[in-house]
Parts: structure tokens; C-alpha cells; sequence
């Protein structure tokens, strides 16, 4: 929308869609299946005519919004087309758009460009013969750190209000105002490392615990009821990670 001159690469499942496929092709989005070492003089033509290339390194979405490896294509490309790599980070896609969902919900969705990587830079490439190009280690520290500057409980909690919309309006309303009365749990948030494994007993409707699994994908939850309808319910929240289970049980539980 910014500029028209911008060559988006897209993958083979795209460019065939029934539904997509037609809407990409007349876009001029570019199939990557061709390869990267295939496509270097159509793409050098497009760059005399003053086109940018946008490229995702890692070429497919991760279901749980974790980083996936990076591909050598686009650093392949800036290095025998000799192109600066401007850097661009998203974060908050994976939750407003989860990978094959059709499901678009609320969500704040941050951009954040980091400073330019000269053509010149040595080993631009995501590997070296000794290990990592320290390029590629700057790119996924900088996303690794960007989910810590402005992921929060309060944030979150948007998030959350989505976990029962579809099942049960009273339960969204209940947990709109549990978070606000409860603020949001930043205490909570605060108190539990990033890292850890907890054990919620009594969690009820999962408040608290899918409030901490959002905050932190790093966290291990066990969450535990009597009640095996409250436990139904959040068993089967909506976008609920692998990291996040929850268990029916009484005092019996070890």
C-alpha cells in the first residue's frame, strides 16, 4: 500500500490457492519455488527498475508463534545482488491470525524495523563454517527480546476475553471483570519467572493460568479443578498451546 514497487515472495501453497492464488499472481508477488540461485537475473532486472524484495527468512509461519530457523534464500539473494537487509520484526500476527484459523480476533500488532545490515557485511549468511553469522544471531535476539518490551499481563488480557466468546457470553463478561478487578494479574506475572513450571490448584475457569500462559509461551502449566465442568470449559479455550493443560481432580492429585 506504501509502495507498489515491493516484490513479496510467496511460497507454493499460496500461489496455487484457489482462493489466494489468483489475488497474489495479479499483485506480482513472486513464487520462491523457483529458488533463489534460479531467479537472480529476473529479480537483478526488477531491482535496476527500483523494486525492493520482502522476504520472510524463516518461509513458513510456526503454528505456536515461536521462531523458526532461518532459510539462506534472502541473504543468498543481498549478498549476490549486493542489497542492504532492512529488518523488519512482527509480533502479534500469530495471535490475531493463527496459523490455519480463519478466525481473525483482536489483538495489537507491533512493527518494529531495526537499523540496516550493509551489503558489505561479512558473513551475512544465517550460517558460517564455525557456527551462526553473528547478522543472523543480532536478528533473532532482537525478536526474541521484542515480545519481552511490550508483552504484559494488561495486554494480554484483551487477549484473553476471546478465550470464551464463542461458548458462553456470561463467562466472557465474568472474566472481563475478574481481570480488571484483579489487575490483570500483574503481580501474578511478575512473581512467576518467564521460565518456570506451575501448578495452578483450584484454578477454576483458568483465569490466572491462561493469563500467565500468554504472557510467557515459555511456561509450563498444570493447571487442576474438582469441577469438571469449569475444567471442559477451559479445556477447550480458544487458542489454547500445548504448554497450557489442564487436569479434573480432587485433593487425590499429585
Amino acid at each position: 500500500m506504501l509502495d507498489p514497487r515491493v516484490l513479496l515472495f510467496t511460497n507454493r501453497w499460496v500461489w496455487n490457492s484457489p482462493i489466494f492464488g489468483g489475488v497474489v499472481r495479479l499483485a506480482d508477488y513472486y513464487p520462491i519455488e523457483e529458488g533463489a540461485e534460479n531467479s537472480l537475473k529476473k529479480l537483478r532486472n526488477r531491482i535496476e527498475d527500483g523494486y525492493s524484495i520482502l522476504v520472510f527468512p524463516e518461509g513458513s509461519r510456526s503454528p505456536d508463534g515461536r521462531m523458526k530457523r532461518f532459510h539462506k534464500g534472502a541473504f543468498y539473494l543481498a549478498e549476490k545482488l549486493q542489497l542492504d537487509i532492512l529488518p523488519l520484526l512482527l509480533h502479534g500476527t500469530g495471535h490475531s491470525v493463527p496459523k490455519g484459523d480463519f478466525y481473525v480476533q483482536a489483538g495489537q500488532l507491533t512493527m518494529k524495523f531495526l537499523p540496516a545490515i550493509a551489503a558489505a557485511t561479512s558473513g551475512l549468511g544465517p550460517t558460517t563454517p564455525i557456527g551462526p553469522s553473528p547478522s543472523a544471531v543480532i536478528l533473532k535476539r532482537n525478536m526474541q527480546n521484542l515480545p519481552l518490551e511490550i508483552e504484559r499481563p494488561i495486554i494480554t488480557g484483551t487477549n484473553s476475553s476471546v478465550i470464551f466468546c464463542t461458548r458462553e457470553p456470561v463467562l466472557e463478561w465474568y472474566l472481563r471483570i475478574k481481570l480488571k478487578l484483579e489487575n490483570y494479574y500483574l503481580s501474578y506475572h511478575a512473581l512467576v519467572p518467564a521460565k518456570a513450571t506451575v501448578l495452578d490448584l483450584g484454578c477454576g475457569y483458568g483465569f490466572l493460568s491462561y493469563l500467565l500462559h500468554f504472557s510467557s509461551g515459555e511456561r509450563q502449566i498444570t493447571a487442576v479443578d474438582f469441577d469438571p465442568e469449569k475444567i471442559t470449559l477451559a479445556h477447550h479455550g480458544y487458542t489454547r498451546g500445548e504448554q497450557l493443560q489442564f487436569e479434573c481432580a480432587d485433593n487425590h492429585f499429585v
